[in-house]
């Protein structure tokens, strides 16, 4: 979804930027993935233009959904009920990443978002060691389930509703 779509894929006009000095070069059928894409377009301007990586992959999450234990459920970002202690496993792409060294060792704050909806998840050190642990480095542009207890602290003001609700 840009301007310069008409001269061929993203990642091929870059790939024939860069062999720019080659005459006659033709621009090669090549793009990024989704979730590169989307990463790239967010760290350029600030926001995914376009699908989203979350509506783009509806059917890998429908197949986490159905792999889940019975009576548990995967939401997305913006179904996170609005009440404190709440346990969820939510899904979505990660928007922002920031580990924070602290006392109590080193943690990690994330925005997971949808394509409408964001949410901050705090990965406290005991369950941030274990997630590096167990798992990948976490990345920005990363498509993840996460389960964890909601705590409400941040106040937030519902469009739809005449009460304030809060959300962390």
């Amino acid at each position: 979804a840009g301007a310069l779509d008409e001269f061929g894929p993203r990642l091929g006009m870059e790939m024939a930027a860069r062999a720019a000095r080659v005459p006659g070069l033709d621009v090669p059928n090549a793009e990024w993935g989704i979730v590169e894409r989307a990463a790239r377009q967010r760290a350029r301007l600030g926001v995914t233009v376009g699908v989203h990586p979350v509506t783009a992959m509806s059917d890998q999450l429908k197949q986490w959904r159905e792999s889940l234990p019975r009576g548990s459920s995967l939401i997305g970002v913006g179904s996170v009920p609005h009440e404190s202690n709440a346990r969820v496993n939510v899904a979505g792409v990660i928007a922002e990443m920031a580990e924070i060294q602290g006392r109590g060792g080193r943690r990690c704050r994330l925005v997971l978002e949808s394509a409408t909806d964001r949410i901050e998840v705090m990965f406290w050190p005991t369950q941030y060691k274990t997630w590096l642990a167990q798992n990948e480095p976490l990345v920005v542009g990363t498509i993840v389930a996460v389960t964890g207890r909601v705590k409400m602290s941040t106040p937030v003001q519902d469009d739809d509703a005449d009460d304030d609700a809060v959300a962390e």
